[in-house]
């Protein structure tokens, strides 16, 4: 595959590349379409939800799209055309960079050399490798149906871009995307970085990832995994909880876990007894009734082990795999239903028959004994 600097083709790329770090880093794409009458043939993609902690990076998108296709020597200058290629990509960055720096040049202006040397480093890195253009590895393939599909249609929607990228169906894109609750954000909030495992990076729970500016960010941020892009905690979530929930102050990061109807706490080693503190406690205890009432769990992680939380008691689960199931019971007794949770394995005969959760069919497992015995 080769594409021609000066081609509509490669003005696709461009705007592509913007979508693809914007949809990357949590912010939603609208649309992206070629805009009529502009005598340059340009094109725009129509990014929104872009918080301050992205926006830089989304500005300079598609200049680090042009620079991957040049890196992996996919673009090609016209045989007439005597400029140097690598000034052609830059010179076609400066709308990004005037985004990058939020100010627009005029005609005699220009930016300055540190400035430059800043947008480049934000974008491609010290030595090119760098910057947001790493995400482009996960998405190549969807970013060429995308530009193949913009060229001949000249303007995609943001759910089929998101189709294309990300794999969500047009369908259901809307109805997955995470709400961020007016006001809220992560500033001054790193507790995910240590209390939940990222798998990519082979980082443990209780853990403080080595790419974590504690209590201010993510030195990686523009390439981070997916599932950390993906990640947005119960405070920022849900508008009922109080601002006391934030996880810098709480030291508690709230989670759901829809694949098995379970609310899932992590609290941090450095303060095992948190949740039992108020006002937390009160409410872990009222989900857990609800949960009760609708085949859920309320699972604490306190620390590396596992408690599950019932209306009328807790239970230690001590450290449990993530290859086990944590099973509710339910005992039909003399004074009525009373509730157990238990770790089994996946091949526990008790299972036989009963179907397992998955991402595609959520529920938790229950095991009913009818038999009325006195507790």
């Amino acid at each position: 595959m080769t594409i021609r600097v000066d081609s509509v083709e490669y003005k696709c790329w461009h705007e592509v590349g913007h979508a693809t770090v914007c949809l990357h880093l949590g912010g939603n794409v609208d649309s992206i379409e070629f805009l009529d009458g502009d005598p340059r043939g340009h094109a725009v993609a129509h990014c929104s939800d872009v918080t301050p902690e992205i926006e830089r990076s989304v500005a300079c998108g598609g200049f680090a799209a042009e620079f991957y296709l040049l890196k992996n020597g996919y673009a090609e200058k016209g045989a007439d055309d005597e400029r140097d290629i690598n000034q052609i990509v830059f010179h076609n960055a400066t709308h990004d960079r005037e985004e990058f720096w939020g100010r627009k040049l005029g005609r005699d202006e220009a930016f300055t050399e540190a400035e430059d040397r800043e947008f480049m480093h934000h974008a491609i890195g010290s030595h090119g490798i760098g910057g947001v253009v790493p995400i482009f590895n996960q998405y190549f393939l969807g970013m060429q149906e995308l530009v193949r599909e913009l060229c001949d249609a000249r303007r995609i929607e943001g759910r089929r871009v998101k189709e294309l990228l990300v794999g969500i169906p047009a369908d259901s894109a809307e109805k997955n995307a995470a709400t961020i609750v007016a006001g809220r954000s992560c500033a001054g909030c790193t507790m995910c970085c240590k209390l939940l495992s990222v798998e990519p990076l082979n980082k443990p729970r209780q853990k403080w990832c080595g790419h974590c500016n504690i209590g201010v960010g993510c030195r990686i941020y523009e390439s981070k995994p997916r599932e950390c892009s993906a990640f947005h905690c119960g405070y920022l979530l849900n508008k009922e909880l109080s601002e006391a929930w934030k996880p810098a102050h709480c030291r508690m990061v709230l989670d759901s876990e829809s694949h098995a109807n379970r609310i899932v706490i992590h609290v941090d080693s450095g303060r095992i007894d948190a949740w039992r503190r108020e006002p937390y406690y009160s409410e872990i205890k009222q989900w857990a009734l609800r949960a009760s009432q609708n085949q859920g769990q309320v699972i604490v992680w306190q620390g590396m082990d596992a408690v599950a939380v019932l209306p009328d008691r807790e239970i230690n689960l001590g450290r449990v795999r993530s290859d086990q199931l944590i099973i509710t019971s339910e005992k039909q007794t003399l004074t009525g239903i009373k509730f157990d949770v238990i770790v089994m394995e996946r091949n526990d005969p008790r299972l036989t028959g009963i179907r397992q959760p998955t991402s595609d069919d959520p529920q938790t497992i229950s095991i009913i004994d009818r038999s009325q015995r006195k507790s």
